[in-house]
């Protein structure tokens, strides 16, 4: 079993490496460090200690250290009481470990006992010998939480409550017209509404952002004009879609090598705003871009007017709507589409279109 370094060592690897103690009766840790963190990638002598991985051909290897280990089991075992050790160290320790690898464990290995208290750890450890008698920090914290994290500990955190709830207090009070003794560096007058004010707009964006969540104006009671007017299902006949409207053929979509589903070109058609989606959209072209698409699942049938900057909206390097046609297309999926899922898209699309109003607004 190849590891890093660091876990062979680490209090925080206590459950599994007693879980290996009981499971096998033999534990031979080989340490090839080469740590550009712990060491500097140097040997105890000073000379270097390049990563097992490094070669002639990629000479810097990685950047952590490296150990091996073996472990064995045999029938009728008993748990491990001890781990051999040993430390490989320098340029020749690739060598050194072929060389060795058909030798017998005694004298090649130092021998641990892993210790309980210091986290069962697999590799040497040096304390001073008082170290059992200092209290442990489950002894002098029973209790404990993550505290405050935002950087304004001296603001957030006093040994007075009463003066914490009076500091709190004045923050959000609306009449406080300057900053007082003790408020965030940089915080003036106001701080308080537009923190309350971008917390809003957090929580707006985690609605957006959840599929299984309702948006009101968005996606359920009446819709803000400018979002009703996005990606609105449209057939050439003017009618509801109905029967093969449903079929995504446009090309979105098609499998490569081992059933990998490839993105295809589909059909886009670009064009300006209409005059009336004009009076809908309203300012928010400025923010969704001046020209817009309509996507087409075929020649029947498309979803009319998708701003450039939502067809063009990308989460994880990935565009989300191009993404989520090119699973559907009708020779992958091997259906239609359903009515719901026509209605999906139109939805997505509907989010970030909100999505990117909400986060291009900057308080005034």
């Amino acid at each position: 079993m190849t590891s890093e370094t660091d876990r062979i060592g680490s209090a925080l690897h206590r459950r599994i490496n007693r879980s290996v103690q009981l499971l096998v009766e033999g534990v031979r840790i080989d340490c090839l460090n080469g740590d550009k963190y712990k060491t500097g990638k140097l040997a105890p002598d000073g000379s270097p200690d390049p990563s097992i991985f490094s070669t002639e051909g990629d000479p810097v290897g990685i950047q952590v250290g490296t150990a091996i280990a073996t472990l064995v089991r045999k029938a009728g075992h008993v748990p491990a009481g001890e781990v051999g050790f040993r430390h490989l160290w320098g340029q020749g320790k690739r060598a050194e470990l072929l060389e060795t690898a058909e030798t017998g464990a005694g004298g090649l290995y130092q021998s641990i006992k892993p210790v309980l208290p210091l986290g069962l750890p697999f590799a040497p450890t040096a304390m001073s010998n008082g170290w059992f008698d200092w209290p442990a920090l489950s002894d002098l914290f029973p209790i404990s939480f993550p505290g405050v994290q935002t950087k304004r500990d001296s603001f957030l955190v006093d040994i007075d409550l009463g003066r914490l709830r009076a500091r709190i207090a004045d923050y959000f009070d609306p009449d406080v017209s300057h900053p007082l003794p003790g408020w965030p560096e940089g915080d003036t007058a106001g701080a308080a509404t537009a923190l309350a004010r971008s917390a809003a707009r957090g929580r707006e964006l985690a609605r957006l952002l959840d599929p299984d969540k309702s948006v009101t104006g968005v996606t359920q009671g009446t819709l803000r004009p400018e979002i009703a007017a996005i990606a609105v299902p449209a057939t050439v006949n003017g009618r509801n879609m109905a029967g093969d409207d449903f079929a995504l053929t446009a090309g979105w979509g098609h499998f490569g090598q081992g059933d990998a589903v490839m993105p295809g070109q589909g059909r886009i058609v670009e064009r300006s705003y209409t005059p009336g989606e004009r009076v809908s959209m309203g300012d928010t072209a400025s923010v969704l871009g001046s020209i817009t698409f309509d996507i087409h699942l075929n020649r029947r049938a498309w979803w009319c007017n998708v701003p450039t900057a939502v067809w063009r909206y990308k989460l994880g390097g990935y565009q989300v709507l191009k993404k989520w046609l090119s699973y559907r297309e009708h020779d992958i999926l091997a259906r239609p589409l359903r009515p719901e899922e026509v209605q999906h898209f139109t939805e997505t699309a509907r989010r970030i279109a909100a999505i990117l109003m909400t986060v291009s607004f900057v308080p005034g």
